[in-house]
């Protein structure tokens, strides 16, 4: 089968324009070609979906070495091969140092096949090493705004379990009086900043997916929490069709994140070019025939033309302009959902736009190895707990929702001084931050376990970090594996606390 080529045709003789399409035929391809003459005439014709510009030498109106300069300028990456009647070495040197794919003599048209060949399998490997270029890139930045976001996370999350932590006790305290409900607000803020947090961080996310029972309407809520600002300042009215009592998923929570805000964004910027109004739908459901709970994403823009639908799941396949787009999100998403074992496509939507399904299936979660265990004991009050980490609030704040359950609380602000508590007393639990100066969480932790063992077991570690590679290997590595991640709540700081009493 003839391979289809994309010709433009720079050629004032109609009968030498033949003999070029000939040997073109002869080598294989179905040119598809148009014959300019003139500057103008091409300059209206360059077309970055062009195969291929062949262009006599000499024409009566300009030349090949101009029809190559505004080529270049116009940025237009297509080979360009020259032919010429007569012999021409300096002029065949000049064209190839100027960027021509080849230089022919027009009674060597024979040549022109295997040429064009040559010229087409070379572009086909500079797109793609400009591409493994542009994702090692991405890879780069990637990583570093997953270092730049712990540390960011680290930052906010102090403040955040403070705020957090005194507004739980304060309503604690208030109770039903006219303060309770608004130090419940105060709660609910901080938790919304909270989650703010853990959604950005989730985007950046670079790790083996963690499954566990997902609601994809609380997935779907989260992404829109994140991105709503920028919907509403662009004007686009949000619509939620959540259905109820969907089932669960086993997935990871992260990844699915990371695939509605994907395709909430990707609606965003289709619409920012279309007039008002601009609407964005959300709707979920359940396929009980399929087993799969269903999500689509529809919006009012100019939609995805039939011809590059099947393209778009495509890696480095991109409609934006360069430099606005990697080519990468989309397949991405497409991954993520089909190693969850779900499918992704998209279609019109009704009115106009383009509507994304994605399909999950309802699948529960591997059964645990069967173990017999005897049933943990209740941890009684009154344990003693250390509290260390750098930061005087974080503690203070974590001491006095602990002292709230009647814990004896002693709090130390470094791992050189949790040692000399250590010294001086016996501790049922130890809770940690991970990020300290001098002798951080994992130091402490190797000390107190080269010293003591069994104390090992007892320690719970405070991270506003979890994105960390560093945290995660540390946390992979030792025996202590209880988490307490920043910024917690009573609910979350009585429930590990209970783990650790009972191991």
């Amino acid at each position: 089968m003839a391979t289809p080529l994309r010709v433009l045709l720079l050629e004032d003789r109609p009968e030498d324009a033949e003999l070029a399409l000939h040997e073109l035929r002869r080598a294989g391809f179905a040119p598809e070609w148009t014959r300019v003459e003139t500057e103008a005439d091409y300059l209206a014709r360059l077309d970055p979906a062009l195969d291929l510009v062949l262009a006599d030498y000499h024409l009566p109106a300009f030349d090949a070495p101009r029809a190559l300069e505004l080529l270049r300028a116009r940025g237009v990456d297509v080979p360009f091969i020259v032919l010429s009647g007569t012999v021409d070495d300096q002029a065949a040197l000049a064209c190839i140092c100027q960027g021509a794919a080849d230089y022919l003599l027009k009674d060597r048209l024979a040549r022109l096949g295997p040429a064009v060949t040559q010229a087409l399998e070379a572009k086909r490997l500079r797109t793609a090493q400009e591409r493994l270029q542009a994702q090692l890139v991405q890879n780069e930045k990637l990583a570093a705004m997953g270092q730049l976001l712990a540390s960011v996370a680290h930052e906010l999350n102090n403040p955040l379990s403070v705020v957090l932590g005194q507004a739980v006790l304060l309503a604690e305290l208030a109770g039903d009086t006219t303060h309770g409900p608004r130090a419940r607000k105060i709660a609910q803020a901080a938790e919304r900043c909270a989650r703010i947090v853990k959604n950005f961080l989730a985007l950046a996310r670079q790790q083996p997916p963690e499954r566990r029972t997902v609601h994809l309407n609380a997935v779907v809520q989260e992404a829109l929490e994140l991105v709503g600002y920028l919907l509403r300042v662009d004007d686009v009215v949000v619509t939620l069709d959540l259905a109820q009592g969907l089932p669960t998923l086993w997935a990871d929570p992260h990844q699915l994140h990371q695939v509605v805000v994907n395709l909430v964004t990707n609606a965003h910027q289709a619409m920012r070019g279309s007039s008002l109004p601009r609407r964005l739908t959300l709707a979920t459901g359940l396929d009980p025939r399929a087993s799969r709970v269903v999500l689509e994403v529809a919006d009012t823009g100019p939609g995805i033309p039939p011809e590059i639908r099947s393209r778009i799941f495509e890696p480095f396949f991109t409609t934006k302009p360069p430099g606005q787009g990697t080519g990468l999100g989309l397949p991405l998403c497409h991954g993520i959902v089909e190693e969850h074992g779900g499918t992704m496509e998209v279609d019109e939507a009704p009115g106009g736009g383009a509507v994304f399904r994605v399909e999950l299936p309802v699948a529960p979660p591997p059964a645990p190895p069967e173990t017999i265990t005897a049933a943990a004991p209740s941890p009684r009050m009154g344990r003693r707990v250390l509290v260390v980490d750098d930061e005087p609030e974080v503690a203070s704040v974590l001491a006095d929702l602990l002292a709230a359950d009647g814990h004896l609380v002693d709090t130390a602000a470094s791992g050189q001084a949790a040692l000399a508590r250590l010294e001086d007393g016996s501790y049922d639990v130890i809770l940690s931050d991970l990020r300290m100066p001098g002798l951080d969480g994992p130091g402490l932790y190797r000390e107190v376990r080269r010293r003591d063992p069994g104390r090992a077991r007892r320690f719970v570690f405070l991270t506003g970090d979890g994105l960390s590679p560093e945290t995660r290997a540390f946390l992979d590595q030792v025996d202590a594996r209880l988490t307490l991640s920043k910024p917690f709540d009573l609910a979350e700081v009585r429930h590990v606390l209970s783990q650790a009493l009972c191991r």
